[in-house]
């Protein structure tokens, strides 16, 4: 892999359509292979899996997706495929974020805090499977092809958010604000009564939202961005371990080290490695 300083590789749905609007069926990931290296796109990508089991990594968290279940990946979340052997019985819809209503947006948006494969119904399965199919017999149509990436983008998201108000809701808003918070100030600020303060909520109560939301406490959820960020750099980058943690605000490397090979179970030398 071709290390550069420049960020993930990104992937631009201008590339493959010029409605925004592109699928996939298994047949055409036999014939032109899947894309195996971590990469972000400026799309959405639905994924519904029919038959058989796949395994994939988002945001360096591995997912294996069986059949009859679905997952979406939103526009700048690291992802990738690790297909081995024959490939499962799935379809994949691409599309431009102008597609999706600001609602359906959100609704993505928080799913992407803790992204897990969803369980469709038999129903849910046939009737996304048919959208496909109808969907692949008239793409030319354009008027046609919005009305089923209208009616598929719905029924993913009714399976990613049901509509439920209250606590929930308010805790994930609660953690989309931490997120952009973290996104801005991580390297320098690493405390959960930091953020508590930013927020103006108590430590309890963020401790609380960041559990309900992601399963994890605020320390784990901090830590687990870090760890992200060290991978991207890992990956993609030629700087050493010390440059990269001094990036991400730790003076002192060997602790940066230490906190890395207790979230992996390896250091960020053996991780790296691990990539060639």
């Amino acid at each position: 892999m071709t290390k550069k300083q420049g960020g993930l590789p990104l992937h631009h749905i201008s590339a493959k359509s010029d409605t925004g609007i592109f699928f996939k069926h298994t047949a055409d990931w036999q014939r032109e292979g899947s894309i195996d290296f971590p990469h972000r796109d400026d799309y959405y990508m639905f994924t519904l899996l029919i038959e058989g089991v796949a395994d994939a990594a988002v945001d360096f968290r591995d997912v294996t997706l069986h059949g009859g279940e679905g997952i979406v990946i939103v526009p700048g979340q690291v992802h990738f495929s690790k297909f081995s052997g024959s490939y499962p019985l799935a379809w994949c819809l691409f599309v431009s974020p102008d597609h999706l209503t600001e609602s359906q947006r959100q609704q993505l948006t928080r799913y992407s805090l803790n992204t897990v494969p969803m369980k469709f119904s038999e129903k849910y399965v046939d009737d996304i499977t048919r959208l496909f199919e109808l969907l692949r017999g008239r793409s030319d149509n354009a008027e046609f092809a919005r009305a089923m990436v209208t009616a598929i983008v719905t029924l993913f998201c009714d399976a990613v958010m049901p509509s439920d108000s209250g606590g929930s809701d308010r805790y994930a808003s609660i953690v989309l604000r931490l997120k952009c918070l973290m996104d801005k100030h991580l390297t320098e600020e690493k405390s959960p009564a930091a953020y508590a303060s930013m927020l103006n909520i108590s430590g309890v109560y963020l401790n609380e939202a960041v559990k309900a939301v992601t399963g994890t406490s605020v320390s784990d959820f901090i830590r687990g961005q870090v760890t992200v960020n060290a991978k991207r750099q890992l990956m993609h980058t030629n700087r050493n371990v010390r440059e990269i943690a001094a990036s991400l605000g730790y003076d002192d490397y060997s602790y940066f080290t230490r906190l890395f090979k207790k979230a992996t179970g390896m250091t960020p030398t053996d991780f790296r490695k691990n990539l060639e």
